[in-house]
C-alpha cells in the first residue's frame, strides 16, 4: 500500500484516527457490533439507537469497507462473513484498556493521536486497530455513511 499520500489524505478528511478510553457508562450498556466471522470488530453505536443500527448496516452492505475489514484481520473477503449483533460492552471492553476509535474533525486539519471531536465508532480488533482506524478514517465509503446517511 502506498502511504506517501497518507497525511494528505487525513487532512482532507473530516474523519479521524482517534483513542478511546472506556467510559462506566459504556461498560454497562449494551452495544450495535458489528462482527467478521463472529468476533467484534465495531462497536457503532448503543442499542436502540436507529441510527447506529443504519450505520451498521451500511457498513455490512458495502463492499469497499468490508474488503478493508477482511484485510485488516487477514481473511478472505467474504460478505457472508460479517454480521451485525448487540453485545454487552463488558464483554468487549475493560475499562483499564484503550482503544482506537474514529472521531469527527475538521476537514483541512491533520491530528495526530490522541481524543479529537466527536466519537463516530470503536475500534476493537486489538493490535490491528489504529492503522484499521486510520484506513476507515480515510475512506469515502465511511465519510458517506457517517456524514450523509446520518444526517
Amino acid at each position: 500500500m502506498d502511504t506517501s499520500k497518507l497525511p494528505e489524505k487525513l487532512q482532507n478528511s473530516r474523519l479521524t484516527p482517534s483513542n478511546y478510553n472506556p467510559s462506566s457508562k459504556f461498560l454497562y450498556s449494551d452495544s450495535i457490533v458489528v462482527m467478521i466471522n463472529g468476533t467484534p470488530i465495531i462497536a457503532v453505536g448503543e442499542k436502540g439507537c436507529e441510527l447506529s443500527l443504519r450505520e451498521a448496516n451500511a457498513i455490512v452492505n458495502d463492499k469497499e469497507i468490508c474488503k478493508i475489514l477482511a484485510l485488516a484481520f487477514e481473511c478472505e473477503f467474504d460478505k457472508s462473513s460479517f454480521s451485525i449483533q448487540t453485545i454487552n460492552s463488558s464483554k468487549l471492553v475493560s475499562e483499564n484498556k484503550q482503544f482506537s476509535a474514529i472521531a469527527k474533525k475538521e476537514r483541512g486539519v491533520i491530528e495526530v493521536g490522541g481524543e479529537y471531536g466527536d466519537l463516530v465508532w470503536i475500534v476493537l480488533s486489538g493490535n490491528n486497530s489504529l492503522p484499521l482506524a486510520t484506513a476507515l478514517s480515510i475512506s469515502p465509503n465511511v465519510d458517506f455513511i457517517v456524514y450523509e446517511l446520518g444526517e
